[in-house]
């Protein structure tokens, strides 16, 4: 199953396992419950610098963070 269309899913970074979910951007806002990684993403999806909806990779962030 594609994971769109699960509401979580498991994850792997290294050799640690966690769960993902789907949240509307509006959850991070504010809320210190949840982390939107990496770091510098929801600035970035908030800037209004990005017009449609991408795949965004740490390349894309690190341009965004030079700007």
């Amino acid at each position: 199953m594609d994971n769109y269309n699960k509401n979580e899913f498991e994850g792997i970074e290294g050799d640690k396992k966690f769960i993902a979910v789907w949240k509307n951007l509006d959850d991070f806002e504010e809320n210190i419950q949840y982390k939107l990684v990496p770091d510098g993403l929801y600035e970035m999806l908030t800037s209004g610098q990005i017009s449609d909806i991408k795949h965004i990779n740490t390349k894309d962030l690190l341009a965004f963070k030079g700007s």
